[in-house]
């Protein structure tokens, strides 16, 4: 029997992103000074994976996500992220079989390609959040995108990316981080 009331949150949740970003649509953020770390790939900390399937168009990808290290030292339990944490989300292309079907590994999870799709990198430095309108405003965080080969896509507005961690104030404006923070001090 299927679970009905899966559907009706599904809704109200995807009613309410829609209502937010239409409310934020007119607002415009500023000019960031983001720009990918060097080495993120060795020096930073991958702490997280997410296989994404096919969607239309949109080929199945692995998202890594990475934190710097300084960052993940100065992280505490239920707290705020660090000024100066870089989280840095790097979409790889799956690789595929002869049926164009992604390849995976013993566990089931997606092969990646070397086949970058897209960097997106969500920044917290001190005052970031003053540029921003108050509607807007994630805290301190900025955010920017970069397209696979590592090119800032110019002229972006970032009002989508704002509206969607607006709704993860409680974890300070971001979906994995604390999280993943938070299990590490549960472990220790």
């Amino acid at each position: 029997m299927a679970n009905n009331k899966v559907a009706p949150v599904t809704l109200i949740t995807s009613l309410a992103l829609l209502i937010n970003t239409s409310v934020f649509a007119n607002q415009k953020t500023t000019e960031q000074k983001i720009a990918i770390p060097e080495n993120y790939q060795s020096r930073f900390i991958q702490y997280h994976s997410v296989d994404k399937p096919a969607d239309g168009d949109k080929p199945a990808k692995i998202r890594f996500l990475y934190v710097n290290p300084e960052a993940l030292v100065a992280a505490r339990a239920n707290q705020a992220a660090p000024y100066g944490t870089v989280l840095l989300m790097e979409d790889r292309k799956a690789a595929l079989d002869d049926n164009n079907q992604p390849l995976t590994d013993k566990h089931g999870r997606y092969i990646p390609s070397d086949e970058k799709l897209a960097i997106i990198i969500q920044e917290k430095q001190k005052n970031w959040g003053d540029k921003q309108p108050e509607v807007l405003r994630n805290g301190d965080w900025d955010y920017a995108f970069f397209d696979g080969n590592g090119v800032k896509k110019q002229d972006l507005d970032y009002t989508p990316c704002f509206a969607c961690h607006k709704g993860q104030q409680v974890n300070d404006y971001n979906f994995t981080f604390n999280v993943f923070v938070n299990q590490l001090a549960v472990k220790k």
